[in-house]
């Protein structure tokens, strides 16, 4: 019986099983499609529409947040429910050590040395989608907000709510891939191609953490540390090869 009722309360109030809610729950899977094209369809046109390329990209990046805040209000929905946790984040981290060193070092690892030894100008493609910042007082606070930014859209809002409707491995693999894809540059097909997938690989694992702890501020100390990681050995690659 505990068993049962833990299940039912990590999905959330919103997603109540009783047959009163099914219309409720209805509205939730249709509100959150439409949160879903209104952030991703601007960053589709952003590339064919540049004279209005920042408005789109402002509304792909604040829409979702301002969205799932203002929605927390207005159901008066608890903090945890959106993975935000005040407690627990050292037992949480402990908890998933062995994803998150997977994460943070060895997909990092990966296809960065593959750059190196096969794909060398995948170095520059990579890169040149990172954010270009040489004082590091400024590049680090803002990898840390964007990925904050990420971890809540991504995991706190997409994931959670399609888990609801298609339970948490498809829920974490198609979030997946609209995380991947969201990392599109423009390169060859054979760069573009490996770069996402690696992307998406490590979507996976955010995923997987943020599924097992329930909290987005593990998987946002995963991606964190792993961009922070992942550019230093880029940066160190390109220099090598120069």
């Amino acid at each position: 019986m505990v068993r049962v009722q833990a299940k039912t309360d990590r999905r959330s109030s919103l997603a109540s099983p009783d047959q009163q809610a099914a219309p409720r729950q209805r509205w939730i899977l249709y509100e959150t499609t439409i949160v879903l094209l209104i952030t991703f369809v601007p960053l589709l046109l952003a590339p064919f529409l540049p004279s209005i390329a920042g408005l789109l990209e402002l509304i792909a990046l604040s829409f979702p947040i301002i969205y799932l805040f203002a929605e927390k209000l207005a159901r008066h929905r608890p903090w945890r429910e959106l993975g935000i946790k005040r407690h627990g984040f050292i037992a949480d981290l402990a908890a998933n050590w062995r994803l998150f060193l997977a994460v943070v070092i060895v997909l990092q690892l990966i296809p960065v040395t593959l750059y190196y030894l096969l794909l060398p100008d995948a170095l520059s493609h990579t890169s040149g989608r990172v954010p270009q910042f040489s004082n590091l007082g400024i590049l680090i606070p803002l990898i840390l907000v964007l990925t904050l930014r990420e971890e809540l859209v991504f995991r706190g809002l997409f994931q959670e709510r399609f888990s609801w409707f298609i339970g948490q491995l498809p829920a974490i693999v198609g979030v997946s891939v609209l995380f991947a894809l969201s990392h599109l540059s423009s390169g060859a097909p054979v760069i573009v191609g490996v770069d996402v997938g690696f992307v998406f690989l490590d979507s996976v694992v955010y995923g997987l953490i943020f599924s097992r702890s329930r909290n987005v501020f593990v998987a946002w100390a995963a991606h964190a540390a792993a961009d922070i990681i992942g550019l230093a050995l880029l940066l160190t690659a390109s220099l090598a090869i120069a």
